[in-house]
Parts: C-alpha cells; sequence; structure tokens
C-alpha cells in the first residue's frame, strides 16, 4: 500500500485545488507570456491594451513582501521546501486588511472635490503548511517523503480616481455658444452642408479667413438647429456622462469619477518531494488559481468605455527526477505544462441589440459601437466586448552536470511547444471617428469640434472586425546549452557557454493565416503586393522560415591580489528572441479568412465617408475570400518573412568589496545594446514620403493621397507589434551598500546612475525614411533613483540587549521591529508635440519646433510652470518641426515613496508564535506631481495649459495584518 501513498497525494491535490484559482496569489493581475525577457524600452500602448498596470501601491506591497518575507504563495515555495526536510509539520495562517477607515483621503480625489474616503477594501487571506507525508495506517515519510502547500486568496474593491473632457450640458443639445479653443478664445461652429467653392480664392496665397478655398456658413449662435440634430446620436448622447467638475483651463477636464475596481481571486501552490533512494529525488508541482476582475466603469450603463472586466484564470505543472549516477555526475529530468486563459464579461444586457435600438445597421454585432470624438473627449462604447484567449504550452528540459577536476561541464536541451487558441476581435461593432474638420473651415486649424460633428451624424473615419473562426496558433522552441565553469586557480573562476537555438513560425491549426507579399503581383492593378495564404501556392504552413542562432556567454570572477575580500566579475552574453505567437492584435495574419474593412472620407475636410442615419457601409468582400485581392483597399496584416529575430546583448563589470560592521559595497556597470526589437508604429512598410508635403491642401484628397504610397491599392500596414527593427542602447552604473542583519540591524542602499536611449518608445515617427532622427532618450529613461531598505529590531525582549528578563514590561515592549524602504525617482523625459497637426494624416509623430536662442527651463520649476513653453513653437502646416522626439534635457517631476511596517512578535509556545503587522504605504501623505502639459499651440491660439501641471496623486494607506506561525 505505501507505493500507492505518493501518487494519491498528488492527485488529491490536483482535484481538490485545480478548480480554484488565478495564476498569481498575491496578484491577480494576467502576465503576458509573449513579453520579450530582455530589459528595454517601454513597449508601445498597443502591446499593452486592455491592460492595467501595476500601481504604486501594489509595487510597494511586492516590495514589502522581498525585503520583509511577508506572506505571498509566490515567495514561499522556496522557504517551504527548506522547512519541510524538518519531521514535523510547520508553516503559517495570515490575514491582512486594508480599509478606507484607516487611510488619508488621496490628494487626487481631494482636488476634485471629493471630501470623503476613497473605496479601499482588500482582505488577503491564507495559509503554508509543509512537512513529511505521513498517512496513518499507510505511509510515513518523514525522512523520505516531504510536502509544501500554499493557499491565498485576494478580495478587494479598491476606488481608482479619473479625469476625463466631455461636453456640456448645453453642447449634448447642439448648443455651442460656450464652446472656446485652448486659448480660451470663442472657436465658432460651420455648417457642412453650406460648403461650397470660393470664386475668390486666390490659389498663389496661402489658404487663411480673408483667402478661403472653399466657404461655409457659421452655425447662427453656435447652436446646431434641432432639425439638423441626428436621432442616433440624440439618443447615444443619453448614454454619455454629463460634466460634474470645472477643473478647467476653460471646458476642459471637466469629468471626474472615483469608480472602483473589484477582484476576487484564489490561489494555490503545492509541492511534493520524494527521496526514492540515495541516488534519486523525485518532485512534483503543481499552481493553479483562478479569478474575476470587474474593471472600473468610467460610466455605468452600455456606453461605458473603461477597460473590459474578464474571468481570468492559469496554472502550473512540473515532474522532476534528479539523478546523481555518480559523486561528479548529476542528471536531470523535468516535464512542464502551463496554462492560462482571460474571457470576457459581458458588457451591459447581452440579449439586446444595441446596434438596432439605436437603428444603426451594417453592424456585424449586437454590441454598441465604439465612438472617438476629436478633442480629447471621453470616448463612448465598450473598449473589447468581446474575448476569449486561451494558451497553454507543453515542455521538456534534460540536463547533465559533469565535474571532472577543474571543471563543471553542464550540458541541457529544452523543447516547447506552445499553443494559443484566441477569439478577440478588436472592433466586432465598428469603431467610428468623428474629427472637427467637417465643422471647422476647410484649410484652417482650430476650426471645429468633434462632438458636434458627431451630432450632425457625420462619421470621418470607421474600421469593423469580422472574425468567423478562432485562431488556434501553434510553434515550437529548442534551445540546446553547453557550459563550462573551470576553476582556474583559487579565486579565479572562468565561465564560458553557448546555446544552440531553434524557433520554428508560427502555423494556424487549420492553415488560416495571410499576409501580403510584396513580392506577388495584385491581379488588381498590376503592381507588387498581393495577398498570400499559407498552405496554398507552394507556400508551407509557416509564412516564416525556421531560425537557427548561437548565443555565446562568458563571464570571469577573480579576487584581485588573492584578497577574498575583494571580487570583480565581468561578463558579456548574447541572447536571441523567439518567434512571438500572438502580438498586439490576437488574429493578425488572418485575413481572407475575416475580414477589417476600412472607411475614410473621400475628404475628411469636406464630406463624411457615411452618416449614423445610413449605416456602416456594405461594399466590401464578406469572408471567407481567399483571393490575391482580398486585402486591396484596407490596412492589411504584414507579417515580416524574413526571419530577423530581435538581438539583445548586455556586458557587465562589478567590484565587490567586503567592509568592516559586517557591510558589503559593490559597485557594477551594465551595458545593453538591443537591435531589432519588435516594433509596431515605428515602421511604415507603406508610407507616405515627407517630400510629398508641398502638396498641401490636395493631400487631403483621399484618392490622391493614397495613389502616392508605394503600394496604392493599400492603406498603411498593419504590423502587430512583430516587425524587427527598433533599436536601444543603455548604460547604468549601480551603487549597492548592503548591512548584512547583525545586532538587530539590517539594511541596504542602492543608487542607480543610467541613461538608456532608443528610437522606438514614442510610437510613430516623424519621418519613416528616416530613423536616425528617431534616435533620442527614452520615453521611460530615468537618469537618478534611490532607494534605501532598512530593518531595525528593537532592543528589548529576549534575547536583547534590554528588558530580557521575562517581566511583564518584556512581553510589552519586547520582539518589536521597525522596517521601512524609501524611493526617490527621477523624472522621465518631456516629450514635445504641437497641439495641431495639419499634414493630412502624412505625420504621425509630428514635433514642436525650438524657437533658437530661448531656454526651455525655468528658475524654480513648480506646478505653475514646469518649463518654459515659449521654447517651443507649433510648426507651420504641411512642415515637419525640429525638435527632438524627447528632449535631452527637460524632465517630468521626480517621484518619491516612503513606506514603513512595524512587527510585534509574539511568542506563544516554543513552536507558535503571533505576529501583528502594521504597514503604512506612503505613511507621510506625500504627493507626487502628475506630467505637465507638453502641447505647444501657434501664437494665434496658444495652449494656455502648455507648461503646467494639473493635481497630483498619492495618499497615505494603512494595512493591519496578522500572522500565526507553527
Amino acid at each position: 500500500m505505501k507505493f500507492l501513498a505518493i501518487p494519491l497525494l498528488a492527485l488529491y491535490s490536483c482535484v481538490v485545488f485545480a478548480q480554484s484559482v488565478n495564476q498569481s496569489v498575491g496578484d491577480a493581475e494576467p502576465q503576458n507570456q509573449n513579453k520579450p525577457a530582455a530589459p528595454k524600452p517601454t513597449p508601445t500602448p498597443a502591446n499593452t491594451s486592455g491592460r492595467r498596470p501595476p500601481s504604486e501601491l501594489q509595487k510597494a506591497l511586492d516590495e514589502f513582501r522581498v525585503q520583509m518575507g511577508a506572506p505571498n504563495a509566490k515567495g514561499t515555495a522556496g522557504r517551504l521546501k527548506s522547512a519541510g526536510r524538518q519531521n514535523s509539520l510547520t508553516g503559517r495562517v495570515y490575514e491582512n486588511l486594508r480599509n478606507d477607515l484607516f487611510d488619508a483621503i488621496p490628494h487626487q480625489v481631494r482636488q476634485r472635490g471629493g471630501t470623503t474616503k476613497s473605496l479601499l477594501r482588500r482582505n488577503q487571506f491564507g495559509l503554508t503548511v509543509s512537512g513529511p507525508v505521513r498517512m496513518p495506517w499507510l505511509y510515513d515519510g518523514r525522512g523520505k517523503t516531504y510536502f509544501s502547500f500554499s493557499y491565498e486568496g485576494t478580495r478587494e474593491r479598491i476606488a481608482q480616481s479619473y479625469l476625463f473632457t466631455v461636453p456640456t450640458d448645453r453642447q449634448r443639445l447642439g448648443d455651442f455658444s460656450d464652446l472656446v479653443d485652448s486659448a480660451g478664445q470663442p472657436l465658432t461652429l460651420y455648417d457642412p452642408a453650406t460648403t461650397r467653392l470660393n470664386p475668390n480664392y486666390d490659389p498663389t496665397k496661402a489658404i487663411a479667413l480673408d483667402n478661403l478655398q472653399y466657404l461655409r456658413d457659421a452655425f447662427a449662435g453656435n447652436v446646431i438647429p434641432d432639425h439638423r440634430l441626428d436621432a442616433t446620436a440624440r439618443a447615444l448622447t443619453a448614454l454619455y456622462p454629463r460634466a460634474n467638475i470645472a477643473i478647467g483651463p476653460f471646458l476642459q477636464n471637466n469629468y471626474t469619477i472615483n469608480s472602483p475596481f473589484a477582484n476576487r481571486a484564489n490561489g494555490v501552490i503545492t509541492r511534493l518531494d520524494h527521496r526514492l533512494d540515495e541516488k534519486q529525488q523525485l518532485s512534483f508541482s503543481m499552481n493553479a488559481s483562478r479569478g474575476r476582475r470587474l474593471s472600473p466603469e468610467f460610466f455605468s450603463g452600455p456606453g461605458n468605455s473603461g477597460a473590459p472586466s474578464y474571468d481570468y484564470e492559469s496554472g502550473q505543472m512540473t515532474v522532476q527526477n534528479t539523478f546523481t549516477a555518480s559523486p561528479k555526475v548529476v542528471w536531470n529530468f523535468r516535464l512542464g505544462t502551463s496554462f492560462n486563459s482571460q474571457t470576457s464579461l459581458p458588457q451591459g444586457d447581452a440579449a439586446i441589440d444595441y446596434p438596432k435600438q439605436f437603428n444603426l445597421s451594417g453592424v456585424f454585432s449586437k454590441a454598441l459601437p465604439r465612438f472617438f470624438f476629436s478633442g480629447s473627449y471621453l470616448s463612448l462604447g465598450p473598449r473589447q466586448p468581446v474575448f476569449r484567449d486561451r494558451s497553454y504550452n507543453y515542455n521538456a528540459t534534460v540536463g547533465v552536470s559533469v565535474n571532472r577536476d577543474a571543471h563543471t561541464l553542464r550540458f541541457n536541451g529544452q523543447a516547447r511547444r506552445y499553443f494559443a487558441n484566441v477569439f478577440s476581435p478588436a472592433t466586432p461593432a465598428g469603431a467610428l471617428t468623428f474629427s472637427t474638420t467637417l465643422t471647422g473651415l476647410p484649410g484652417l486649424r482650430n476650426t471645429g469640434n468633434g462632438f458636434a460633428t458627431f451630432l450632425l451624424g457625420q462619421v470621418t473615419r470607421a474600421e469593423e472586425t469580422i472574425v468567423l473562426h478562432p485562431s488556434y496558433w501553434r510553434n515550437t522552441f529548442i534551445d540546446l546549452n553547453a557550459s563550462d565553469e573551470y576553476r582556474v586557480r583559487p579565486g579565479v573562476t572562468l565561465n564560458v557557454g553557448v546555446s544552440f537555438e531553434i524557433s520554428t513560425p508560427r502555423i494556424e491549426k487549420y492553415d488560416r493565416q495571410s499576409t501580403v507579399s510584396l513580392d506577388h503581383v495584385n491581379p488588381a492593378n498590376g503592381q507588387p503586393g498581393a495577398l498570400i495564404f499559407a498552405g496554398k501556392d507552394g507556400l508551407g504552413r509557416g509564412l516564416q522560415p525556421t531560425t537557427t542562432k548561437f548565443e555565446p556567454e562568458i563571464s570571469l570572477s577573480l579576487n584581485p591580489f588573492n584578497d577574498r575580500r575583494t571580487v570583480m566579475r565581468v561578463g558579456y552574453s548574447l541572447n536571441y528572441n523567439s518567434y512571438i505567437v500572438t502580438g498586439s492584435a490576437r488574429h493578425f495574419g488572418t485575413q481572407g479568412f475575416n475580414a477589417a474593412p476600412v472607411f475614410i472620407s473621400p475628404n475628411e475636410q469636406l464630406q463624411p465617408v457615411f452618416t449614423l442615419r445610413s449605416g456602416l457601409p456594405l461594399n466590401f468582400r464578406l469572408p471567407p475570400d481567399l483571393d490575391a485581392t482580398a486585402a486591396n483597399g484596407t490596412e492589411p496584416d504584414f507579417i515580416n518573412r524574413n526571419g530577423v529575430l530581435p538581438i539583445d546583448q548586455q556586458w557587465t563589470f562589478s567590484l565587490q568589496r567586503e567592509l568592516p560592521l559586517t557591510m558589503q559595497l559593490e559597485a557594477r556597470y551594465t551595458g545593453l545594446r538591443g537591435t531589432q526589437q519588435y516594433v509596431d508604429s515605428l515602421i511604415r512598410v507603406n508610407p507616405y514620403r515627407v517630400s510629398l508635403l508641398p502638396y498641401g491642401e490636395r493631400l487631403y484628397d483621399d484618392a490622391f493621397r493614397n495613389s502616392l504610397r508605394p503600394y496604392p491599392q493599400y492603406r498603411s500596414f498593419e504590423l502587430g507589434g512583430l516587425y524587427p527593427a527598433g533599436d536601444y542602447a543603455g548604460h547604468a552604473l549601480t551603487m549597492t551598500l548592503d548591512k548584512r542583519l547583525s545586532q538587530g540591524v539590517f539594511g541596504r542602499v542602492v543608487y542607480r546612475f543610467s541613461k538608456l536611449m532608443d528610437n522606438y518608445s514614442s510610437g510613430f515617427p516623424q519621418d519613416p525614411d528616416n530613423l536616425r532622427e528617431e534616435w533620442s532618450l527614452s520615453t521611460g529613461d530615468i537618469t537618478h533613483s534611490l532607494s534605501v531598505n532598512y530593518t531595525y529590531e528593537l532592543p528589548f525582549g529576549k534575547a536583547r540587549r534590554f528588558l530580557n528578563d521575562g517581566s511583564p514590561l518584556a512581553h510589552v515592549f519586547g520582539s518589536w521591529s521597525l522596517s521601512g524602504i524609501t524611493s526617490v525617482v527621477g523624472g522621465n523625459p518631456l516629450s514635445i508635440r504641437p497641439l495641431f497637426n495639419r499634414t493630412a494624416t502624412l505625420i504621425g509623430g509630428l514635433r514642436a519646433n525650438a524657437v533658437p536662442g530661448v531656454d526651455p527651463h525655468v528658475e524654480n520649476p513648480t506646478a505653475e510652470q514646469w518649463f518654459n513653453p515659449a521654447a517651443f513653437a507649433q510648426p507651420d502646416d504641411f512642415t515637419l518641426g525640429n525638435a527632438g522626439r524627447t528632449h535631452p534635457t527637460l524632465r517630468g517631476p521626480l517621484e518619491q515613496f516612503h513606506h514603513l511596517s512595524l512587527t510585534k512578535r509574539v511568542e506563544i509556545t516554543s513552536d507558535t508564535s503571533l505576529e501583528f503587522v502594521t504597514e503604512s504605504f506612503n505613511f507621510p501623505n506625500h504627493a507626487n506631481l502628475n506630467e505637465p502639459d507638453t502641447r505647444i499651440g501657434p501664437a494665434s491660439s496658444p495652449n494656455a495649459n502648455a507648461g503646467r501641471i494639473i493635481g497630483s496623486t498619492g495618499g497615505r494607506v494603512m494595512q493591519l495584518g496578522l500572522r500565526i506561525l507553527f
């Protein structure tokens, strides 16, 4: 019967707990499994769409867990492994509580008129237990079989503060008599129905108010007549929130919410270790987690444009065997699998056909479309109403370590098969954009209003995603590694290694994959560029080649002058990324099997592409359509087929020195270089050349403009965030002073001085043909950062200097410890941008002009004036700006965080104790300033907010914890 005990226990653990939980016990956020591991600049927003970044509060909590051993299922596995070697059960039970009753009112809430606490309800609870496996009358595993088990649950509702701009109550009814521009000057609306040629227009002169090419009549009193308001727009306006505050400047920032997100997560981690004999050890580990996240609502109802809510689930299972063949040879065999899934929750009533309810035809979904209004307005409609993503992989690893004289040779092989099954249409009900140009004067900037255009029902641009089937992606990765640790002599060790990696391209289970090939001729116009399909016309199932790459690594460590208190280390490594299965678009590369029609106005200044009354056009070919011309007239997906993969290089040099008083000082230099990084908007495969800008107003003619593209049968190409063209380089000097725990004191001080450059962190380039001009400071660059972590055990109580006599006072004042973290992080580089971009969509990343001789800095930066906006200017129409992508010296405000933890330990018995923990995040209740407004307007209508900072964020949050350790 004993031989049944181990598999029975493993099966019991899986059955009982596999139905519970989320992928991370302490963090309910889904993880992006495809993000490249090498450090690099911040990815473009598309790479993180729908993902909520961790708050500073969450980052602080995670750091506390690391520094103070706070309960976290991920972090306890290693500790339990060692604890489990004992012959009795050990563990802990804990509860952490946060409640806004203990907190300060957040600064951002108070600044927006809030007088009550911001909702915060958080309970984090769990238990960990480890020890020998003992099953009465069946099995006694003491000294042979050990287990560890962790459970953690999280229940939280935490308010998030947001500030938006929405139309005023007057404007919702079509009355724009209160409309002003960014300088506070009245802004006139014009009637697009009155558009006509100006017989007195002089083409030899620039377009101006007294020399218009097209004339329009202004709406009387800046009020749109009631009979001109579109019925669908009026009905949709009822879903839109009303202004509730006046932050400014002028009519901007007039809607604030303090909306909570809710998270319910449960997770378990279990591990089983069994010694088969003196030479073999078998391990089994499993974690599973499940949860539900309800995202903050920007406003209630089916029109809510906040992030989607979703259920999530993940898990991992591993079986490992370690075989010590001899004192010099150790084998390791490992099999594993993991999965991750996310499923959207319905927004609104799933039974209602919202397009039909609002008389909007041509929509292939029951969800409400999304509506965008130019002018920084809050959008209307769900961000992504439906998605079902599930990814999983199987992996196997074999490794052997051989000790031979002064060498330790290691050989490892890993194979991984990855699967991603996705149904995630980006805009299943369509995304409609309403620009300012149709209610302004053609040829003039700073005229018109996007919401007024919406009330007239005149759409400037629209796109739709029609996905008929889920996509089932697969690929394989193989890594063979050999390394040698050579002990040259005492105090000198050389490590040399090389990896050989094989990465296969992704395939689709049913070969539903396509791309545009620039080597094929399009039958419609005889031009290069035609749609090709996997598995057809001689193409393989994968549209990219299988890659084979060598990755070297070398490092050297030595004790200079045979001084064991000093260690010098130097190293270099080169790594290639593998193919990514799914990029920023989950159905990227499936046109023909799916469809993504795009509707663009023939001239966005003169006429709409369609009206809400007429509905979305049906003038496109429905899928499936496996023809070479199926993507014509769209923004097709383009897969780079040359097999180029991102390269990351890193080199380090460090010097470490033992100091008196149990301290240690390390200076470390790190160099980074990345080439061919995956990017999206940086590369324009089918670009407009900047040399076309002199065409001026003619570029607003869509047919003429598109005829100037290299591949005129298409519009811009979608790259899915997977085009290998980005570069970065970084250097960092890190100074670390460690104080090991002695006499009740532990501490660490880390100072970092660094610089990170790249050409892609801002997204769109100004000149697609001159990417060298994009090389500048990364948007995520931080020059200076300082972190101080410390723990101080008060010198009172048992085994301490004072009150160690067991008296009542010793019980009260003894066994207290104080821990804290203080961090100061410098600001990021500022990106100065023009308020208006009149380049007829040719230039996506237009920059401002730098004014010669004017200092952009101010002597004492404050929220009222962080930098000097007079040092920059709005470029003329159809011209480029000359300022850098990011400014070399202007930075945003620094951020600082100060956290404290006070712990009281009470011994109940010799094996059992109780810990009370009080944690204060941002205990000084410090406020960090927001980023300044970096938009620069023209002299005729300047941005009154340029260089100013609106508001700050932060607020003290308390957490109370109770732990029982046994």
